[in-house]
């Protein structure tokens, strides 16, 4: 409460428990992920024209949500971490097909980078990238891409590989190139 701050008023950003018992920010409280549902919602429910909404929704995205946070101090905000994380492949996903579809490959690749910055082992992002990278005929980035992606998941677990549709995808492309 102290740290959100007070209003022109007085008023705490953060009021007390309300009846109900949750708490609920006062609504000239506003926050880049509110913002960003916003037009993700809008850029889904626009289809192959809400590209533009998803763009914008993707440029609030900085990063990992709540990296360089102390993990100890938001325990209870993990599941809304995950949810976060989940919703912006999902929105990187479907802004990546959408650019590579209409021909815009590196706007494809440059989506699905921003989408590896919060989940760095998405290998449906990894095939988002490769996909243009394929399309655009720059086989060497695809190389480096898989080369990239296995890494990832050697250092997550060394036991672990490929999915088959990633493994299946990577054969194809070698088999094109």
């Amino acid at each position: 409460r102290q740290w959100l701050g007070r209003t022109p008023d007085g008023e705490p950003y953060l009021p007390l428990v309300a009846d109900g018992g949750s708490y609920s920010l006062r609504p000239e409280v506003s926050c880049d992920w509110h913002d960003f549902v916003r037009f993700a919602k809008l850029g889904l429910a626009s289809g192959p024209d809400g590209e533009m909404a998803l763009a914008a929704a993707l440029d609030l995205v900085r990063g990992r949500p709540f990296l360089g946070i102390d993990p100890a101090t938001y325990t209870w905000a993990e599941p809304d971490v995950q949810e976060m994380i989940s919703a912006i492949v999902d929105v990187t996903h479907i802004l990546s097909t959408l650019r590579c579809a209409a021909g815009d490959y590196r706007g494809a690749q440059a989506a699905a980078a921003k989408g590896l910055l919060v989940e760095p082992c998405s290998e449906l992002l990894y095939r988002d990238a490769m996909t243009a990278a394929t399309a655009a005929g720059d086989f060497e980035e695809v190389e480096r891409l898989s080369d990239r992606l296995r890494r990832e998941v050697a250092l997550l677990d060394p036991d672990d590989s490929l999915d088959e549709v990633t493994s299946d995808f990577l054969r194809a492309v070698n088999a094109e190139a």
